[in-house]
């Protein structure tokens, strides 16, 4: 769990896809989307007391990290972040979903374990993976469509954790000076996460 993000007063979670783009001599616009949509986690930190236990804590996480050059950390994104504000479960599915068969490619996961309702843009990500991903139109109980095609290959009946108990693996992309104010008030800013896939 980070702290960063612990005290953070907001979250904003976007995503970032790299496309590549390219102009026949026609005028035609051809776009090709390259690897898959990563997520950056923004944090808005707000002013904290100097010598305080967040901010010795924020200290502490940051001299960890070595100021972004040491930067993978498992971040979940349940509990203290506001559970329910970014991966709120809309599923309502029963029985521990496994996959369904090895060498699975493609953004088509099949799955077994589960009934219930399965409900697009819930957070998915699979055993053995630093992956997160997002469910999209079509996802059934025995069939995962993913926002973006597998990066690894999942095992055979390996699990698939669902909601707010995925992990992202971030890394600390961008951190702001720290303002010092009187009364002993220190003022962060917003520090910026972005997803690093760490597959082996």
């Amino acid at each position: 769990m980070s702290d960063i993000i612990n005290a953070g007063e907001s979250l904003y979670l976007s995503r970032a896809s790299n496309i590549a783009q390219t102009m026949t001599q026609s005028g035609r616009r051809k776009a090709l989307k390259r690897g898959p949509t990563l997520y950056n986690l923004e944090v808005k930190v707000p002013s904290q007391l100097l010598n305080g236990d967040n901010y010795y804590a924020i200290e502490e996480e940051l001299m960890k990290l070595e100021y972004g050059a040491n930067t993978f950390h498992d971040v979940s994104i349940s509990g203290v972040m506001k559970s329910g504000l970014i991966a709120k479960t809309r599923s309502s599915i029963s029985g521990s979903p496994v996959v369904d068969g090895a060498d699975q490619t493609g953004n088509t996961i099949t799955v077994t374990g589960i009934s219930g309702t399965v409900e697009p843009f819930d957070f998915v990500q699979f055993e053995g993976s630093t992956k997160v991903y997002q469910l999209m139109e079509g996802s059934t109980t025995t069939s995962l469509v993913l926002n973006c095609p597998i990066v690894t290959s999942p095992a055979d009946q390996s699990s698939v954790v669902w909601g707010d108990n995925v992990n992202f693996n971030f890394c600390l992309k961008d951190q702001p000076g720290i303002n010092y104010l009187p009364g002993n008030i220190v003022e962060y800013g917003t520090f910026v996460f972005e997803e690093v896939i760490q597959d082996t």
